[in-house]
């Protein structure tokens, strides 16, 4: 059960990754 949610924990880090850099490509095309 431990390394499942360690699993579930990097999926979410993961993903609020992914989440954060296509906010800041917005960002990005918005401002230019």
């Amino acid at each position: 059960d431990c390394w499942l949610k360690t699993y579930c924990c990097r999926v979410k880090l993961m993903l609020l990754d992914d989440a954060a850099e296509l906010m800041l490509l917005e960002q990005s095309d918005a401002v230019g």
